[in-house]
């Protein structure tokens, strides 16, 4: 073997100096790919490298930041912040969270197999981007941290994809290089019967990894929701139309108010107290509340334009609509007042739609109630009023207890629009990129989601990770470093028994997957495949499996593949998590298939 050349032997430090940085995490991630990037940069431009379509340059190395993937996951984080902004998702995810108060694990089973079907048939990253939502509110509903789900959500992704020949794109390029080199290719359900056996192998790890984990993920809270169980006493309007308009009381309570408690009505200048017998609710009824924060958010997301009193329609101008908490100062001066003779309202460009007093539950009209040193004012208001009300002299605003308001009348446009942007590249007519980026515009049209919160979801950490890692393959394989890899592997195997040479194989494809991208192993890998199947004089299939199954295997790194950088930043993951969780579920695997392919395919 020739010596290895001054490009190999430096790309490979700076592969190892990269990882080292992302695995001890003292620097920031954005800054260790940018500190990546400038490392092959000065290397390719202080010491140029000719290849066969020229030398390798910034156009070459740069190439990641308009890599179609890249854009991809960009618009596709867009999408999934207007899903969850507008509570679209709660329409597929409502069965589901019913489901979970009687059988969590049962249902989180049920959505983990529906997550590898529907990945076995779709592109891997629409089905993932649908199921985060889902599994968040199923993670809450179950009081467990989101941590403990969404790894799991992105490895059953994964292993659908080895279950069809469409489920991943590296399947297809297999069955493309078999094809050029003209030694078959593979069919729809090839690897059907050892994708099963490998699905379930690692859907028992995952099992195992989930609920064995215990306690919260890192900087995580259990609570469901900030406030969750603490009553504010609130005001509502019914308007003109609205699922709350005829609603009828059975037995003194309202079915269609299941979350909140009605301590008074208020009609034509008359208060009507509990109990309720037979009363229909009307348009301009002001109905006075008990109920806890997350009730009277989803009771105030879902009262449509009409009920909205003066002053809502400013806020809705002034961009995304949040609730947050602030606490009544002792030495403010807004006590011993009640809101209407305070300015603090129109002063802050917020309305206080509850109150809580940790003394005793209120049941006076808000507008009557004194203000008390210590009370919890729930206020609605754009985003900017909301937050600067931490400098407000009178009131304290409690930490992280922002969050945005849903846009329920957004929900069927959401609908529409997620549609569009997953059924045309679902059918093979069009790109996902290209679908995801028209999606983004429409959304930002239609008000789904506004600039300033689709800037919010992106992430830089994302984006430059994986336009690192891009870098980092054109590297190894311009200088040769990657075939270097392939080619030491089949010298190692190639004069012992098929079945060994076939486990090395899978093995060697499932590490350099998690550098690479899966395509590139696939690609790089397949022609190699075939060569050693050919020394041994075996059957070419159960190599070219091998290659496809362990390019999947993508698991153990956060840049390994797309779903893992979904999944990173709501599953509040470090660079550590992945290969603790992933190198055993890929050991898991090259077992399950030494083990399993002798006797699945003759070799």
């Amino acid at each position: 073997m020739a010596e290895p050349s001054f490009h190999l032997v430096a790309v490979f430090a700076v592969v190892l100096g990269a990882l080292t940085a992302f695995a001890l995490e003292r620097w920031r991630p954005e800054l260790t790919a940018l500190g990546t990037l400038v490392a092959l940069l000065l290397l390719f431009e202080l010491a140029p490298l000719q290849t066969p379509r020229g030398p390798l340059g910034p156009s070459e190395l740069l190439a990641g930041f308009a890599n179609p993937a890249v854009l991809t996951v960009m618009a596709l984080l867009v999408v999934g912040q207007a899903m969850v902004l507008t509570g679209a998702i709660e329409v597929a995810a409502r069965p589901l969270l019913r489901a979970a108060v009687h059988t969590p694990r049962r249902t989180m089973a049920l959505t983990l197999v529906t997550v590898i079907g529907a990945s076995a048939l779709l592109n891997n990253t629409p089905v993932v981007v649908i199921f985060i939502p889902i599994m968040r509110a199923l993670a809450e509903q179950m009081n467990i941290a989101t941590g403990r789900v969404m790894l799991p959500l992105s490895y059953a992704a994964m292993l659908g994809g080895m279950l069809t020949l469409v489920g991943s794109s590296s399947n297809l390029l297999v069955a493309a290089e078999m094809k050029r080199l003209g030694v078959g290719t593979l069919d729809f359900f090839d690897q059907t019967p050892a994708g099963a056996v490998l699905t379930l192998a690692g859907g028992v790890y995952i099992a195992l990894w989930m609920w064995c984990r215990g306690g919260a993920a890192r900087g995580q809270s259990r609570e469901a929701a900030p406030g969750a169980g603490r009553q504010f006493i609130a005001e509502i309007r019914i308007g003109q139309r609205g699922p709350l308009v005829g609603a009828e009381s059975v037995g003194g309570f309202f079915p269609a108010l299941r979350h909140v408690t009605v301590r008074g009505l208020e009609r034509d200048g008359r208060m009507l107290l509990p109990p309720f017998d037979g009363v229909k609710l009307q348009p301009g009824d002001l109905l006075v509340l008990a109920a806890t924060r997350r009730a009277l958010s989803e009771l105030l997301a879902a009262q449509p334009k009409g009920a909205e009193e003066a002053g809502d329609a400013a806020e809705r101008r002034g961009g995304d609509l949040v609730l947050g908490e602030v606490m009544v100062r002792p030495a403010s001066r807004l006590v011993g007042l009640s809101l209407e003779l305070t300015n603090f309202e129109a002063r802050n460009n917020v309305r206080v739609v509850g109150i809580q007093r940790r003394a005793r539950m209120l049941r006076a009209r808000m507008k009557t109630i004194r203000l008390d040193a210590g009370d919890i004012l729930l206020v609605r208001g754009p985003g900017d009023a909301v937050r600067q009300l931490g400098a407000d002299p009178d009131v304290v605003l409690l930490g992280g207890s922002t969050d945005n308001l849903p846009r329920r009348d957004r929900v069927p446009a959401a609908l529409v629009i997620f549609a569009g942007i997953l059924v045309p590249p679902a059918l093979g007519l069009l790109p996902i990129v290209i679908t995801a980026l028209a999606g983004v515009i429409a959304l930002l049209a239609t008000d789904c989601v506004n600039l300033r919160q689709a800037a919010r979801a992106l992430d830089s950490a994302v984006y430059l990770t994986i336009a690192a890692a891009i870098a980092l393959g054109t590297a190894l394989e311009a200088t040769g470093g990657a075939t270097m890899v392939a080619r030491l592997i089949a010298d190692l195997t190639g004069d012992h028994a098929p079945a060994v040479a076939l486990s090395a194989l899978f093995f060697a494809v499932a590490m350099l997957t998690n550098l690479l991208s899966n395509n590139a192993a696939a690609v790089l890998f397949t022609p190699i495949a075939v060569g050693l199947a050919q020394q041994l004089d075996a059957a070419v299939l159960p190599f070219a499996l091998a290659v496809a199954f362990a390019a999947n295997c993508s698991f153990a790194t956060p840049f390994g593949y797309q779903t893992n950088l979904l999944v990173m930043a709501p599953g509040n993951y470090r660079f550590r998590d992945f290969p603790r969780a992933g190198i055993p579920l890929t050991l898991v695997l090259w077992l399950t298939f030494s083990l399993v392919m002798p006797w699945l395919v003759t070799l």
